[in-house]
């Protein structure tokens, strides 16, 4: 079987951050590296469809000589990722198509393989059921018979309560791809035309999972994966070469990776992942958080579920339920603030506008390169872009765009 892995997209609702949303480092490695851990490779055949602008990023990051890289040329979804790696691809063998922003529990890639090895030449079409509704793909049915995907059908339009997940299975790659081709339609729903095509006249069965998946389509959504991450993927445990203080104290479900050092009276609360070389300092508190590769988290910070990128630095500060990309600086008494006064729901001021998180707390996003001055604070919901720069002492909120520089606005008098 060949594995279709779609990694096209440009990622414009990801911005200010920059890292394409497959390759945030998670649990140590990128996040689309986690579908290879979760899937039952063996012998199958491995392809990654990404733009050319992160082509050279993914053979960075995934330097698997086993995995065929294919480049998407223009941001035309999902069906344009299938065509761009027609030419890579064996036509006349089956294909599994998944998305590599997607994460699910790592019990549903086994059960949809098995069903696979079940019914080989039989296409599968994966789905939940689910009680709200939610934009996305709806299958609609003749009794099992999968006969067409409804795209964004509005609550009271859903043609059944099987929303349609990107894990895919064709039995004959060319098939399914003739139909892409010629699919009609003045949305951006080709790849579900094409299906709803292919499943007239070919049809497909479906498989009901269970459990949660968490897409990447917004930053602050990193909080969701690294959640779904921390409860369901985490390998507790201290690696060897790690040092940790007899004075520190680790509870609930821990990992603490090679190289990394905990000093004394450190606090850490699982779930919780504490990245190769980090290093926490002296009185430190760490709960329900991810910190990813060579970051130095000084002493005195209180980390509360939240995602802090390779090489983040900083002492003495409170980060809450915020995103940190990486290689950022926070000075001591920067505070991330997470929580309304009003004990509203907390909006994210993403460059387009404010955007429903869903959650009651929820602190900042800090894209690559920012550094935070002194005592500065940052209101719930704030977007800091890449390289921004923010003086002592300001307090900060809305959006803030790259390469910036808040000034801060002493009230004692300076000569």
């Amino acid at each position: 079987m060949q594995i279709l892995i779609i990694a096209g997209g440009e990622g414009k609702r990801m911005k200010p951050l920059t890292t394409h949303k497959s390759l945030y480092q998670l649990l140590g490695k990128p996040l689309v590296s986690h579908l290879f851990t979760n899937l039952d490779t063996g012998k199958n055949k491995i392809f990654i469809v990404t733009n050319p602008s992160s082509l050279v990023d993914f053979q960075t990051a995934l330097p698997d000589s086993n995995i065929k890289f294919s480049v998407q040329e223009a941001p035309n979804g999902m069906a344009g990722a299938l065509i761009a790696a027609e030419s890579d691809l064996d036509l006349n063998d089956s294909i599994l198509v998944i998305s590599a922003a997607k994460l699910q529990d790592p019990g549903v890639y086994k059960l949809v393989q098995d069903e696979i090895k079940k019914n080989p030449k039989v296409a599968l079409l994966a789905t939940r059921k689910i009680e709200k509704y939610k934009d996305g793909g709806y299958l609609k049915l003749e009794g099992d018979k999968v006969v067409a995907i409804i795209e964004k059908p509005g609550a009271d339009n859903m043609p059944s309560p099987y929303y349609k997940l990107i894990l895919d299975y064709f039995p004959i790659a060319n098939d399914f791809i003739k139909y892409l081709k010629s699919a009609k339609t003045e949305k951006d729903d080709v790849y579900e035309v094409g299906l709803s095509n292919y499943l007239r006249d070919i049809g497909a069965n479906k498989i009901v999972v269970e459990g949660t998946h968490v897409s990447i389509k917004h930053g602050y959504n990193i909080l969701d994966v690294m959640d779904m991450a921390l409860t369901n993927m985490i390998k507790p445990g201290i690696a060897k070469s790690a040092k940790v203080a007899t004075s520190a104290v680790i509870k609930g479900d821990v990992q603490i990776d090679e190289g990394a050092t905990i000093y004394e009276n450190v606090v850490i609360v699982g779930p919780c992942y504490i990245g190769r070389n980090v290093v926490i300092g002296n009185g430190s508190l760490v709960r329900g958080s991810c910190i990813e590769e060579g970051s130095r988290v000084g002493y005195g910070c209180e980390i509360a579920r939240s995602y802090l990128g390779p090489g983040t630095k900083g002492h003495l500060y409170y980060v809450g339920d915020s995103i940190i990309e990486g290689n950022v600086n926070l000075s001591a008494g920067t505070v991330l603030a997470n929580y309304r006064f009003d004990h509203l729901e907390v909006s994210a001021n993403m460059p387009a506008g404010k955007i429903a998180t869903g959650r009651k707390k929820f602190g900042s996003i800090i894209a690559k390169g920012t550094i935070t001055g002194v005592n500065s604070s940052l209101m719930p919901g704030t977007v800091i872009g890449a390289r921004v720069t923010i003086g002592s002492g300001c307090v900060v909120k809305g959006f803030i765009p790259d390469d910036s520089i808040i000034k801060p606005n002493f009230s004692t008098y300076e000569k």
